[in-house]
């Protein structure tokens, strides 16, 4: 069985890699990094630890240091899958920012760490994805920026998945509806229908599920909204502003360069290579 260092696969990266593959097969193998990868297309046997565990589209798994683990796609069969490769050091490092604990996760786990995705989750990792690869080539700076946007999407996964089953109804709802296209015009004041306390209340249980207060939530569920509109979409930056729900172009401008660290333009124009 063959054992490999981040160090020796990726000499030319610094802690974090990312990559797609649909190999047929990949020998058993075990790592000194963490690797997460979520399957974009298909099905594949995933072989860990002496386990076989079929993997569809939307399945994400995180496969820890030193689990032994490969691939095998049945012949007539075809899988893609996009792959973030972490060193140990830097993923401890993510985990501490996110409060979550290293030996929690690293232990309990004879399969590795598995969840089905939401198809909100698939679509926001996937294109957060793209967002790096296509930035990796024309800014190196923002390129870094993105990954470390991609690598905290996938650590959420795991702090939703801790709170998703005591997570209150009426939160729920609230995030299914700021999620939603539609759910971009709501107002902050509009979360106090769907629970049955006070304003100041309803702020408190907020953050303490969510971690954020509601109106930092629905900030970062527009500004993720906008990145996909700039670029899967031509509509142009005043359209994409009034799909989110600002009235005024230049709130816009400056919420979103505060959250990405450019204007909406210019990170359009940077993913398209325009200067």
């Amino acid at each position: 069985m063959r054992y490999y260092s981040f160090r020796e696969l990726y000499p030319e990266y610094g802690d974090m890699e990312l990559h797609e593959t649909s190999e047929s097969f990949v020998y058993v193998h075990t790592h000194d990094f963490w690797e997460l990868f979520y399957i974009t297309e298909g099905e594949v046997e995933h072989l860990i630890n002496g386990h076989v565990v079929l993997l569809e589209k939307g399945d994400f798994v995180c496969v820890r240091p030193n689990d032994v683990h490969g691939y095998r796609c049945q012949e007539g069969k075809f899988y893609q899958m996009q792959c973030i490769t972490v060193t140990d050091e830097l993923f401890r490092k993510y985990l501490s920012l996110y409060s979550l604990d290293y030996d929690e996760l690293y232990s309990g786990y004879e399969t590795g760490i598995q969840y089905r995705l939401a198809s909100k989750e698939f679509q926001e990792i996937v294109e957060e994805f793209k967002i790096v690869e296509h930035t990796r080539l024309l800014d190196e700076k923002q390129a870094k920026r993105h990954e470390a946007i991609l690598l905290g999407e996938c650590l959420k996964l795991f702090i939703n998945r801790k709170e998703l089953k005591s997570l209150p109804d009426w939160i729920s709802k609230i995030v299914e509806a700021a999620n939603s296209p539609e759910g971009m015009q709501m107002k902050v004041s509009d979360i106090y229908g769907y629970s049955c306390y006070g304003k100041t209340q309803c702020i408190k249980l907020f953050k303490q599920y969510m971690g954020v207060t509601p109106g930092e939530y629905f900030v970062d569920c527009k500004i993720r909204y906008a990145r996909y509109l700039l670029i899967n979409t031509d509509l142009s930056v005043l359209e994409i502003c009034g799909r989110i729900g600002y009235d005024s172009l230049s709130h816009f401008d400056h919420v979103f360069r505060r959250k990405i660290g450019v204007t909406p333009l210019q990170y359009r124009n940077a993913v398209y290579g325009v200067e």
